[in-house]
């Protein structure tokens, strides 16, 4: 058996609660919601200044940023405290792959984060 992989293009999304948060009611106001899941866009930049979660991948082979003239992301955060953080990749797992009934073969990854 021989270690094989699989590339996914997607969009890789973490959602984490940020309790430290403060959103003034002033800023809510002008807002006009009344929903604790309306989410705000917020400059990617801030991403710099918050914790992050550790995540780790299993069987991760590579994980590449998509960007063209600048990254594919996103930052949001809930008048709730979530931030929400979206970026586009392609990530490579490492899938190991028999072809012994080939063309009649069954492949299963698994993909944990």
């Amino acid at each position: 058996m021989q270690e094989y992989s699989v590339t996914f293009s997607s969009y890789f999304n973490v959602l984490w609660q940020e309790p430290r948060l403060h959103i003034s009611e002033r800023f809510l106001k002008e807002l006009n919601s009344t929903s604790p899941d309306t989410m705000i866009p917020v400059n990617l930049e801030l991403v710099n200044e918050l914790w992050l979660p550790n995540i780790f991948i299993y069987n991760l082979k590579t994980f590449k940023v998509v960007e063209v003239l600048s990254k594919h992301a996103g930052l949001w955060i809930t008048t709730n405290n979530d931030v929400f953080y979206s970026q586009a990749t392609h990530i490579t797992f490492i899938c190991p792959m028999r072809f012994d009934a080939f063309p009649l073969d069954t492949q299963v990854c698994q993909q944990k984060l």
